[in-house]
């Protein structure tokens, strides 16, 4: 979805995500992909967020193992086939990295240490429906949670995960995929 006028950072985006798809098969190093990425987003005149990445995908871990690059400065992990990564190319009008924002909006339960107030269990119970999974704070819908999730993150129960930025009034998009790795290539699955 665009948020505006920003229709070649989007196809930078895409483009970058095509042509990392297209490098995918059993054998390749990970940095490959990266070097796809770069060079599709480099070519619309924008910059690759360095420190984010793709990712290998498992049941109920959502980044596990391997880390897909969007350059190819890094990144020495190999293809395996039956791999399922999701590979995730971020373009930007600004610096190429992000840094946390002070706002934040996912959560993920580490601890089940228990908890006194009754908001806090509510939320406890809604976020182990997630299966360890991180959640976002507006799909709790119940009052008063905002009162309760800083007291969650004292006791160490969840850990948060701040609002990424570039520098200020930059912009960015992203455009993701997952897939498995096959003999022929990728499967995508999320098409």
């Amino acid at each position: 979805m665009n948020l505006g006028d920003h229709d070649k950072l989007c196809e930078a985006a895409k483009a970058a995500l095509e042509a990392a798809i297209n490098v995918v098969k059993p054998e390749v190093v990970v940095s490959e992909i990266g070097a796809a990425v770069e060079g599709a987003i480099t070519s619309y005149g924008f910059k690759p967020i360095i420190n984010l990445t793709g990712h290998a995908v498992a049941r109920y871990d959502l980044h596990h193992g391997l880390s897909i690059p969007n350059t190819g400065l890094f990144g020495s992990g190999v293809l395996r086939k039956d791999d399922v990564i999701a590979i995730e190319p971020f373009a930007t009008t600004g610096s190429g990295m992000v840094h946390e924002a002070p706002r934040a909006e996912i959560y993920q339960v580490v601890e089940n240490t228990p908890v006194r107030s009754p908001t806090a269990r509510k939320i406890m119970k809604k976020a182990q429906e997630m299966n360890g999974l991180p959640f976002s704070r507006r799909w709790l819908q119940i009052p008063k949670a905002d009162l309760a999730l800083p007291t969650l993150l004292r006791q160490g129960n969840l850990y948060v995960y701040h609002c990424l930025a570039d520098v200020p009034e930059s912009f960015v998009a992203q455009f993701e995929h997952t897939m498995i790795v096959t003999d022929d290539g990728a499967l995508v699955t999320t098409r």
